[in-house]
């Protein structure tokens, strides 16, 4: 379940953003899928949620690993004339 892979994950990384250290009492801690979950399965069971898939980010970090996921090459929107 996801609640036990994210419990892990944090423990594992010593509740520390793996970009910049920070800690999470002193700034909000997530813990992020570097493969994002699919909508359809969502929150549940299943390998979407193996220790190697996790990552714990801070929040800036966290939003700044989803702004690279959106901004892959390829999937920008581009102005046709």
């Amino acid at each position: 379940m996801w609640t036990q892979a994210r419990i892990v994950a944090l423990a594992r990384a010593e509740y520390a953003c793996a970009e910049c250290g920070a800690l999470d009492w002193d700034v909000p801690i997530d813990v992020h899928h570097r493969v994002p979950v699919e909508p359809v399965v969502g929150y549940r069971a299943g390998c979407q949620h193996h220790q190697d898939g996790l990552e714990v980010l801070c929040r800036m970090h966290h939003l700044m690993a989803h702004e690279r996921m959106r901004a892959k090459p390829g999937t920008q929107l581009r102005l046709v004339a």
